[in-house]
Formats: C-alpha cells, sequence, structure tokens
C-alpha cells in the first residue's frame, strides 16, 4: 500500500465529499468544451470504479478479519480519481475559454510571444507545425530549441508531422518568388490551416501564429492569410517591443537563431 489515512468512517466520508465538492464546483463555475465534458464523465467512471474497489476490499478484508487497516482511503481514491487524467484537462478546466493554440515556428520566436500570451490572461498551447522547413534536420533542431523555450514557461507542445513533400506541391510553382512574395504568403495560409485543423481536432476555439513577431515578416499578410479561418486570432507579436524581446531573452537562453526563414528557397536567396 503506498498510501493510505487512517481515520473514523464518518471522517473518511466528509473529507471525501469535501474534495469532490471542490472539484464538482471548479468544473461548473469554468466553462467547458466538448473535450472536457467527455474527460470529467470519465473522472466519475473511474471515481465509481476506484471507490467499489474500495468498498469491495474493505469488506473482504473485515470478513478475512484483517479489518480496515488494510483498506484503501475514500480520500485517496477521491484524490487518485481525479488527479490521474488532470494533465489532459489543465488548460480546458483551469481556463478554457482562454486557451490558445499557438503556431511556433522556433524557439527564439516563440519567447516573447508567449510571454506576452501570459500577460493578457491566455493558457498557450505550443504547436510545432512547419512542415516549411528544410532540410529535416534543421526541422527537429528548431523543435529541440522550442523545447527549451517550453521548460522555461512550463508549457506543452505538440508536434505535427513533417510533411515536407506536401509543402513543396502546396508551392509549386512558386519556387523562384522572391522572399516575402507569393511563395510566403501561400506558406503562411498552409501553416495557419494544420494550425487551425489541429485547434478543431483539440477542441480549441483559439489560435494565433508566431510568425507576426519577425520585424522581416509583414503582419498584415499574416492576418490577412488567417482573417477567414475559424478562431484565428489576428495578434500582433511585433508590437510592444516583442521582437527586440524576443532577441534579448534568446541570447540570454543561448538558443539557436538560424539565419534563413525554413525552406530550401530562403535559404538559397540568404546564401546568394
Amino acid at each position: 500500500m503506498l498510501f493510505q489515512i487512517t481515520s473514523t468512517r464518518a471522517t473518511e466520508k466528509k473529507t471525501m465529499d469535501t474534495v469532490d465538492g471542490i472539484f464538482f464546483c471548479i468544473s461548473r463555475s469554468i466553462p467547458m468544451n466538448r473535450h472536457a465534458i467527455s474527460a470529467v464523465c470519465l473522472n466519475f467512471l473511474s471515481f465509481s470504479f476506484l471507490s467499489t474497489f474500495h468498498y469491495s476490499h474493505r469488506d473482504n478484508d473485515n470478513v478475512r478479519g484483517r479489518g480496515r487497516q488494510q483498506s484503501l482511503s475514500p480520500l485517496f481514491v477521491s484524490v487518485i480519481s481525479w488527479s490521474f487524467p488532470f494533465p489532459w484537462l489543465y488548460f480546458y478546466l483551469m481556463n478554457g475559454e482562454r486557451t490558445i493554440l499557438v503556431h511556433v515556428c522556433c524557439g527564439p520566436c516563440a519567447t516573447s510571444s508567449i510571454e506576452r500570451l501570459l500577460e493578457e490572461g491566455w493558457s498557450p498551447i505550443l504547436f510545432f507545425s512547419d512542415s516549411n522547413i528544410w532540410p529535416e534536420e534543421e526541422f527537429e533542431k528548431r523543435y529541440e530549441n522550442l523545447l527549451i523555450v517550453a521548460k522555461r514557461y512550463s508549457l506543452p507542445v505538440v508536434k505535427d508531422h513533417y510533411e515536407h513533400n506536401e509543402w513543396l506541391e502546396w508551392v509549386k510553382g512558386l519556387e523562384n518568388e522572391k522572399e516575402h512574395g507569393k511563395r510566403c504568403s501561400r506558406c503562411f495560409r498552409f501553416n495557419l490551416l494544420r494550425t487551425e485543423k489541429k485547434a478543431k481536432e483539440m477542441g480549441i476555439r483559439h489560435f494565433c501564429t508566431t510568425l507576426t513577431v519577425s520585424r522581416f515578416k509583414k503582419s498584415a499578410v499574416i492576418f490577412h492569410e488567417g482573417e477567414d479561418l475559424e478562431g484565428f486570432e489576428a495578434i500582433d507579436f511585433k508590437k510592444k517591443d516583442g521582437f527586440a524581446r524576443s532577441c534579448a531573452i534568446s541570447k540570454e537562453m543561448g538558443l539557436y537563431r538560424q539565419t534563413w526563414c525554413g525552406c530550401e528557397f530562403s535559404k538559397r536567396e540568404s546564401e546568394e
């Protein structure tokens, strides 16, 4: 037995009811989406199962003459049944209406963007979806640096599949466009569409992108590509000295800062 509370049956029941009441009030007072509601149902089922196991186990022990000292405490059962799925629900239950899926292009751009979102009361979930990046080793390198940033702010990261061939097909015919031209706009659209899709899959009502923090990208162009997408939040992270702040934090953390936007075409242009 890993944990046990020895007390009278009345005290146990009262404490268990108090714990359950707290969680019930939280779930009732905070708006929840369909994923949160499903998870609450899972909590209820797991609690019912563990409670049944508890009383059955205790009764069997009493019959065998071992007494209540070998039984699971209802308080322990209650805490375990509610806390087991808790990591899945943190952003939904605690701040569901302000949860936002953040498309992240790289670790440095994420830094000041995250700070601003937190200051404005958002609960960010980071989404690394950048199939435009080439080669794949570069994709992984940027992802690893994002994990360092996510750890600093204690935020979860969702990693998308690397689909560079699909991205190439998406920008076909625009390979020779100059940087900041039509290919870039098409690329923005590709990443925003994938972020919108992931947000819907996760039941998240809002999403945005850190692309707007870069001084090399026009926020108005990015907003134009996302304005018709459900849940898109047009947040200009360049404002409030966002770019300068991202550079300062990146230097402080020793983050890798790439010298080109991401794709092989931008890399070729940066080397000319």
